[in-house]
């Protein structure tokens, strides 16, 4: 099928001039003979494109007066020899040529079959392959050179349609290989396609540590932490860290606390989604810690005992403890070589305790103590919860539920050297509570053997807090009125004139930041009773304001709702 855009007829043009069509103005008469006419193009199939100007030309080649027309689709378009006609819209067409006179008629028939506008697109990258690392973007740019009416554009991420501009701006997170499409269709429903590949790649895998020394040295219990940072390559990255055979993490850190003495291998191993990996290893030297020992009762402090009682000191060794061996002493007499020193004195009187540790480096750690022992029936201690690993339920009951526990000692003192104490909690709630808890004295203590006893000592720390601790007697005396609620009479060895005195005054004996001795006189508080055979239980009340009523609320530093006992004694 031929194409006849524009065609070209000067030539044509001049032959229709020498004889002509319709109002020729020829002078010399000619006799008519049948029409003579020939068409530069001979096909009866011809093909054009939308809104482009199509010539047809017919060239007269018999003398005398002719007339001719041409018709579109049956309808008269024009009336000469030649006809430019613009198509304006997509379809077939017929195209029919008449030339006639007196003697006869000359036809022709064209098929002409229009087409859409061809489009013509330019693209930013002509290239059938781009490349690019993960995470970058690639840009692409189509601009219309041709056939540009109404243009759709369409790109395409494999079947994902990402733009309908004339730009393809896309990030590709992930390594692997991409189909990048383009269609582009103009409202002639012309188009023009385009493919390309996009391979998403990465640069080798690249791994930098915060450790760059192969022999890392530590002192035993010390934390050895080494960063892995990856610069390239990290996709799909699996770590690995272990010490010797055991993996310890998977991570791009490695911490770990060294509590062993020895020589110790550190690994590391990267894979990354491509199967490429990275490895690193360190050797870390772990000495032993200098000598260190912690002992139950604070070094220095004075111990109180009674005549037959046992006197209890631990020493636990923190580090440094290759070879150690231990030493204890009363006076000049060697009593022990383990890490426990236990021991009764049998006479009243004061002793000194020494200890003496030293191990296979030669490093040396000493200690003393004081221990005064009064004479066997001067106290009782009731309970000092040295003894004991939990509450003991049947003789000390907590009035809050969870309120009570047995405690490492939280401030050791040369005041109260003790180990272990009663805590009590009241931190988990704000309302109002005195947090009260009941001891019961026949379940270690009978009747018959307290009739001796008038009073009851006890050590409590109660920090910077504003409390004013009670001991109550659920047991109304003979003659009395109510259940006797008394602050003690004595604090920390000072009279306290407990019915009748100020928080000032209260303030003045209290410590706050050591262990307090309060002394609870049946006598001398007015608890209207002679001794202690007369009543058998007795309530403590640390949370209590100086009206005797619960605390509520909650302040870090006057009312932390936590206080610690210790040493519950009878005294005679």
């Amino acid at each position: 099928m031929k194409k006849i855009i524009w065609m070209q007829a000067v030539l044509l043009m001049g032959l229709a001039a020498l004889w002509g069509c319709g109002g020729d103005d020829t002078t010399d008469e000619q006799p008519a003979v049948m029409p003579q006419v020939t068409f530069p193009v001979t096909e009866s199939a011809v093909s054009a494109y939308v809104d482009d100007a199509v010539r047809f030309e017919a060239v007269i080649e018999s003398p005398g007066p002719l007339s001719c027309s041409w018709f579109v689709d049956g309808k008269l378009m024009a009336a000469t020899a030649s006809m430019t006609y613009v198509f304006r819209a997509k379809g077939t067409y017929d195209v029919h040529f008449e030339a006639s006179n007196t003697v006869g008629k000359v036809e022709k028939d064209y098929s002409v079959t229009v087409e859409g506008s061809p489009l013509g697109i330019e693209f930013s990258n002509e290239e059938e392959t781009v490349s690019c690392l993960p995470g970058e973007e690639v840009l692409i740019s189509a601009t219309v050179v041709a056939g540009d009416k109404e243009v759709v554009h369409e790109w395409k991420v494999d079947d994902e349609v990402v733009s309908t501009t004339t730009e393809f701006k896309y990030t590709f997170g992930k390594m692997g290989s991409y189909t990048v499409t383009y269609r582009g269709v103009n409202a002639d429903e012309v188009s023009v396609n385009r493919t390309w590949t996009v391979t998403v790649d990465e640069l080798p895998l690249e791994i930098e540590f915060s450790v760059t020394d192969a022999v890392i040295s530590c002192v035993q219990g010390s934390e050895v932490a080494i960063t892995a940072t990856v610069k390239n390559g990290g996709t799909g990255l699996v770590h690995e860290w272990k010490v010797g055979s055991d993996v310890v993490s998977t991570t791009a850190e490695f911490k770990q606390k060294f509590d062993e003495v020895g020589t110790f291998t550190v690994s590391y191993k990267g894979v990354n989604g491509k199967g490429e990996e990275k490895t690193s290893s360190w050797t870390v030297g772990v000495e032993e810690k200098p000598l260190e020992i912690e002992f139950s009762k604070a070094d220095g402090s004075t111990l109180r005992s009674a005549a037959g009682d046992e006197v209890v000191i631990t020493a636990t060794v923190k580090g440094g403890g290759t070879g150690l061996v231990h030493e204890w002493k009363v006076g000049g007499d060697a009593v022990s070589a383990t890490a426990e020193f236990r021991h009764a004195f049998d006479a009243a009187g004061t002793y000194t305790v020494t200890y003496k540790g030293v191990n296979a480096k030669g490093e040396e750690k000493t200690a003393s103590w004081t221990v005064e022992v009064s004479e066997a029936g001067a106290g009782y201690m009731f309970e000092n919860f040295e003894t004991l690993s939990s509450l003991a339920s049947d003789y000390i009951k907590e009035g809050n539920k969870g309120s009570l526990s047995i405690v490492n000692n939280p401030y050791p003192t040369t005041a109260n050297p003790s180990g272990k104490v009663l805590k009590v909690d009241m931190s988990a709630t704000t309302t109002g509570t005195s947090a009260f808890f009941d001891v019961y004295l026949d379940k270690k203590l009978s009747g018959a053997e307290r009739v001796k006893y008038k009073a009851i000592r006890i050590r409590i720390y109660l920090g910077k807090n504003e409390y004013y601790p009670r001991m109550l007697i659920p047991k109304t005396p003979e003659g009395g009125s109510g259940q006797p609620n008394k602050m003690p009479c004595k604090i920390n060895g000072q009279a306290f004139a407990n019915n009748n005195a100020s928080a000032a005054e209260w303030k003045k004996l209290v410590k706050t930041d050591d262990w307090n001795e309060f002394v609870y006189d049946l006598e001398g508080c007015g608890y209207g009773f002679s001794n202690c055979s007369e009543f058998n239980q007795v309530q403590f009340r640390p949370l209590v304001n100086m009206s005797a009523g619960g605390m509520s609320g909650f302040d870090a530093e006057t009312n932390n709702r936590t206080v610690y006992y210790d040493d519950i004694e009878f005294l005679e």
